[in-house]
């Protein structure tokens, strides 16, 4: 979790795939800094192919050391 203040660089928002905003100020936030839907899905898939991956490797490094 992070916190952004007043002055912090909000460009950097994109990087996140969850962001709740109490702000109060209308029209802060543009298109660029949040991720599109599609965006945010490749990324979950990204993700899990990772894990995948991840998951396979240490398999393989278990048996060896076995």
């Amino acid at each position: 979790m992070t916190v952004f203040e007043k002055g912090d660089d909000l460009s950097q928002l994109i990087n996140y795939d969850i962001i709740v905003s109490a702000t109060g100020v209308r029209g802060l936030f543009k298109g660029q800094m949040i991720k599109t839907k599609e965006q945010s899905l490749l990324m979950r898939e990204l993700l899990r192919k990772m894990e995948k991956l991840l998951a396979m490797y240490l398999k393989k490094c278990v048996s060896v050391m076995m």
